[in-house]
């Protein structure tokens, strides 16, 4: 999936979320306040230095869970596990905001 396809997703299940563009990157905001995103689209470097995202067709999702989903999907929130966020296809604890209750996945189109 690309990431056209993931913010036609988005924009299609969360008609109510609003968004901004951001040096490339995609924040999606809940309510009127806009302080936090829920779910961010990193696509370049801009704001994430642990996933190679200057890799040709590189993203991370990241998105914004319950705790009880927190503890449920992401390994390691106890840091016991030190996680590799260049892996693709991994659910992990977001590398800065995991213990805030985000996740967050690297994805491409084509594996390198």
């Amino acid at each position: 999936m690309d990431e056209g396809a993931i913010i036609e997703y988005i924009v299609t299940t969360f008609p109510d979320l609003q968004h901004e563009v951001v040096q490339g990157n995609w924040f999606f905001f809940q309510g009127p306040e806009r302080q936090l995103p829920v779910i961010t689209l990193m696509s370049n470097e801009a704001f994430d230095t642990y996933s190679d995202l200057g890799r040709p067709h590189v993203y991370r999702l990241n998105i914004g869970v319950s705790g009880d989903t927190f503890v449920k999907v992401a390994p390691g929130q106890d840091g016991a596990i030190q996680p590799d966020y260049t892996e693709f296809d991994q659910v992990l604890p977001h590398p800065e905001y995991g213990g805030a209750k985000w996740v967050c996945v690297v994805l491409s189109l084509i594996h390198i």
